[in-house]
């Protein structure tokens, strides 16, 4: 058995837990701080070695444009299995 076929055979889910600190503001870095500065909502997913999320040719999604732009993530698709 391979570790990619113990990753295909795992069943069930797992749990993460993630601290986001934050520290890009205007006070600390003055020069060139956009207008409009956001940090988007932490977004998670799992994928096949398929899945490509960018890369030479090929667009993003209105999903990916969207949060790159505004930081609303409205138009990603969630499915919650727990």
């Amino acid at each position: 058995m391979t570790p990619g076929d113990a990753a295909a055979a795992c069943k069930g889910y797992a749990v993460y837990n993630l601290t986001f600190l934050g520290m890009w503001n205007k006070n600390d870095h003055p020069t060139d701080f956009p207008d409009g500065a956001h940090f988007s909502p932490i977004i998670g997913a799992s994928h096949d070695s398929n899945y490509k999320m960018w890369g030479p040719g090929i667009k993003a999604s209105e999903g990916i444009k969207t949060v790159a732009e505004t930081g609303r993530i409205k138009l990603f698709k969630f499915l919650k299995i727990l």
